[in-house]
């Protein structure tokens, strides 16, 4: 895997990560679906920092400023 598709591959597990953050703030009120929503959060926080790690060790580099602000946009 080359360094362009590892960064692309780390901003699309971002995007999945915001998307069931969100899924997860328009459900909050059904707790039947809570349990599945925190599933999908678990899920894509692992996947984005599964590729960070596989980034780091292919000495892939992104800017610690961009990474920080993009994990603070998540919250």
């Amino acid at each position: 895997m080359n360094a362009q598709e590892l960064i692309r591959q780390i901003d699309d597990a971002l995007e999945e990560l915001r998307l069931a953050e969100k899924h997860f703030d328009m459900i909050a009120n059904k707790a039947e679906l809570i349990d599945n929503a925190i599933m999908q959060i678990i899920i894509a926080k692992n996947n984005y920092m599964y590729l960070l790690k596989q980034a780091r060790k292919c000495g892939v580099e992104r800017d610690k400023k961009q990474m920080y602000y993009d994990l603070l946009m998540t919250e």
